[in-house]
């Protein structure tokens, strides 16, 4: 009885869900795509109401990092953003992790990120 359970588990298993899947859907037109080997055009200022009040009134900068608060010259902030990630779970397991994301200028950026995870007592 238990090899016949476990034929049928393996032979659900194998079978999948995707060949009971319907057609593929399209998400985007012709138009919406860009032609071959031209860039997509660089992100502007995001003029929200809520990305105008987070910045203080100004506009925002979408970076690599993240938005960024532009100055009244058009120039982003450039602030570092990060995180911090801690876990406890049961019998023992502790992680604690971070990460910063340092925007450059023309584009570019530096990302650093470390972590530790113990298992057990």
């Amino acid at each position: 009885m238990t090899r016949v359970l476990a034929l049928v588990a393996v032979a659900a298993l194998l079978t999948g869900t995707s060949a009971f899947a319907d057609e593929t859907v399209a998400t985007a037109t012709s138009a919406d795509a860009h032609p071959p080997g031209v860039a997509a055009p660089a992100p502007g200022p995001l003029n929200a109401a809520t990305d105008r009040s987070r910045a203080g009134g100004g506009d925002v900068l979408m970076t690599a990092c993240g938005p960024e608060p532009v100055n009244e010259n058009g120039v982003a902030a450039m602030r570092p953003h990060g995180e911090l990630s801690v876990g406890v779970g049961t019998r023992g397991y502790r992680e604690v992790g971070g990460s910063v994301c340092q925007p450059l200028p023309g584009g570019a950026f530096v990302a650093v990120t470390a972590g530790s995870s113990r298992i057990g007592r």
